[in-house]
């Protein structure tokens, strides 16, 4: 016979405190919860490539590829490079040439940093610090991910 609802509730309640695998660490909210195979990557069709952003950004600023160039210290030629993900030497450019354009375009450095698949500072400190809780939340599916974010922005949104 299957567990009634009520039971089921408290399983999960007890589960949560008994730190046996990541998903029951959930809060209950989240209902069904799955782990996400190890290595599954997210649809790079739905995630903005570095170039396109730098030129959308560039666009929407109406700057030319020479104006931000010369506003960032590089050459238009280079910063064409940069768009079309053409680059000589390794797929995206340094980082602190990242956070000029960031600035340059007044944009979210963490967002250019995370396109150029490199690590903002203050977030590979937090993963050093947590551990336990970047490798749980590495495990997630995509869905559950997003229902712990929206619970999150709701709790915010309270205070």
């Amino acid at each position: 016979m299957g567990k009634t609802k009520k039971q089921r509730l408290r399983h999960n309640r007890v589960s949560l405190l008994q730190n046996r695998h990541p998903s029951e660490h959930l809060p209950v909210y989240c209902k069904q919860l799955t782990m996400s195979p190890l290595g599954k990557q997210p649809d790079e069709r739905s995630v903005m490539k570095f170039g396109e952003k730098i030129r959308q950004l560039r666009k929407s600023q109406n700057l030319t590829q020479k104006e931000l160039g010369d506003l960032v210290g590089v050459t238009f030629a280079y910063l064409s490079k940069v768009e079309n993900e053409r680059l000589d030497f390794g797929d995206y450019p340094s980082e602190e040439l990242i956070r000029k354009l960031s600035a340059a375009l007044s944009s979210d450095e963490d967002e250019l940093m995370l396109l150029a698949k490199k690590i903002p500072e203050h977030i590979r400190q937090r993963v050093f610090e947590r551990p336990d809780a970047f490798r749980k939340f590495a495990d997630l599916a995509d869905a559950d991910i997003d229902c712990l974010l929206e619970e999150m922005e709701k709790r915010r949104r309270k205070k």
